[in-house]
């Protein structure tokens, strides 16, 4: 399990400083703009060194979606945690980036990956978690509002037991409305879940987005 849960999923990760070669007349455009699927591999967490990593990657995708370039553009100090965020992101499934006319362009962002120290990492071992917070939370959103690219990332903080001990957003969706409903489908959602091993780690993000339970 990656320590971001998406109501989905995701993490983040970056090696070396680069340029890469953009893609011609490509605009830059945040990654909260763009409906992107990419992370990291439970199984990698394993293998990671203890301290705390994060890296940025610079990505081009073309008219379609699909990623055409990733350059390490931030790197996290670790050679073989960044290579995993440049192939990650070489991987990332995304829609059309669409101008102000509709028109479908091409367009560069950042991927960003980060793990906490291994203490603070969730068991990666206990695949279920994420999907347990996933449906637990969903079931506490009340949303009638609008569902299209509105994402907000929560930090949790809990007892081994579960019980809730802090929430708060580190990531608006740029809908205050929506990031006060998601902020409450995570303190509704109080106990969570535990892991395989009767345990909840103690800290992880959840990015929640409405839709359907």
């Amino acid at each position: 399990m990656t320590d971001k849960l998406l109501v989905g999923l995701a993490a983040t990760v970056t090696i070396g400083i680069g340029s890469a070669h953009a893609l011609p007349s490509s605009q830059y455009v945040p990654a909260g703009r763009i409906p992107c699927h990419y992370g990291l591999p439970p199984e990698a967490l394993y293998k990671l060194p203890p301290q705390r990593l994060f890296a940025a990657v610079r990505v081009y995708l073309d008219e379609h979606g699909k990623v055409k370039d990733a350059v390490l553009e931030k790197s996290s100090g670790d050679s073989a945690f960044d290579s995993l965020a440049v192939r990650q992101s070489r991987q990332a499934i995304c829609k059309p980036f669409f101008d102000v006319g509709g028109n479908p362009v091409q367009v560069e962002t950042n991927f960003t990956f980060a793990v906490e120290s291994a203490e603070l990492r969730p068991d990666p071992s206990s695949e279920s978690f994420a999907a347990q917070v996933e449906r637990r939370i969903r079931a506490n959103v009340v949303w009638d509002g609008e569902t299209g690219h509105l994402q907000t990332t929560i930090s949790v903080r809990c007892s081994t037991d579960g019980k809730l001990l802090s929430a708060k957003i580190v990531r608006s969706s740029g809908n205050p409305a929506w990031d006060v409903a998601a902020l409450k489908a995570v303190q509704r959602s109080d106990p969570m879940p535990t892991d395989i091993y009767g345990r909840t780690p103690k800290y992880f993000k959840v990015t929640v987005q409405p839709g359907p339970a």
